[in-house]
């Protein structure tokens, strides 16, 4: 089981921008998210550009998480 996995403890090291909680978050969903979008959207690269900017959203604002 990994650390992060535990929902409390990932929200917390989003919350400080700890790299580690991103990653484990981008390797989780990216893929999921990708394949998702490239169905509603018919376009990978637009596909691409709008699970990045989900990513990129979440990161700046992170501060913002709320948990349970």
């Amino acid at each position: 089981m990994h650390p992060f996995d535990n929902h409390d403890v990932l929200l917390e090291a989003l919350r400080k921008g700890e790299e580690k909680a991103f990653e484990y978050l981008f390797d989780r969903y990216y893929e999921g998210l990708l394949n998702y979008a490239g169905r509603i959207l018919h376009d990978t690269e637009l596909a691409n550009d709008v699970v990045q900017e989900a990513f990129c959203g979440l990161f700046e604002r992170r501060k913002e998480l709320k948990g349970n």
